[in-house]
C-alpha cells in the first residue's frame, strides 16, 4: 500500500512541476510577445530580433564598441535600451545605424538588473541568447 502511495505522490509532484514551468513559459512568451509588439510598433521594424542591453551589465562596454563600430559592424541592429534618459540619447546618437528604443517607451515590461541578452523571436518561440558580444563579433565577422 505504501509503495503504491509514493508512487502516486511522485507522479503528482512531477505533474505539478511541468504545471508550474509551463506556466512561467507562458507568462515569459506573452511579456516577450508584448515587447516585440510595442517595438515593432515605436521603430517600424519587425525582423524577429532585438538586442536587450542594460547599462549595467558586466560586458556593457564591450558590446557598446562593438555596436559602435561604424566600419565593421554593417548590420543594423535594433536594441532595447534600459538606462538613464541621458546616457540613452547619447547612445541613439552613437549607434546611428541602429534602431535604439528606450525603456520608458514600452508600456509592460519588469526589466531584471544587469540583464542583456539577444532574443531571437522564431514564429511560436523566442530564443534567448545571453552571451551578447559573441553573438555580435560573429555576426560581424560573417558578414
Amino acid at each position: 500500500m505504501l509503495p503504491n502511495f509514493l508512487g502516486y505522490m511522485n507522479v503528482a509532484m512531477f505533474m505539478l512541476i511541468i504545471f508550474f514551468f509551463a506556466k512561467h513559459k507562458f507568462k515569459e512568451y506573452k511579456q516577450l510577445s508584448s515587447i516585440f509588439n510595442q517595438i515593432g510598433q515605436i521603430s517600424g521594424k519587425t525582423d524577429g530580433e532585438l538586442i536587450w542591453l542594460d547599462h549595467r551589465s558586466n560586458n556593457y562596454s564591450e558590446i557598446d564598441s562593438i555596436l559602435s563600430d561604424r566600419e565593421e559592424f554593417n548590420v543594423p541592429q535594433t536594441i532595447f535600451f534600459l538606462g538613464p534618459k541621458w546616457l540613452y540619447e547619447i547612445k541613439k546618437k552613437t549607434w546611428k545605424k541602429h534602431i535604439t528604443v528606450h525603456e520608458s517607451s514600452l508600456t509592460y515590461m519588469q526589466p531584471r538588473e544587469g540583464f542583456s541578452a539577444v532574443i531571437i523571436q522564431k514564429k511560436f518561440k523566442y530564443e534567448i541568447i545571453y552571451e551578447v558580444a559573441e553573438y555580435l563579433n560573429e555576426r560581424r565577422n560573417n558578414e
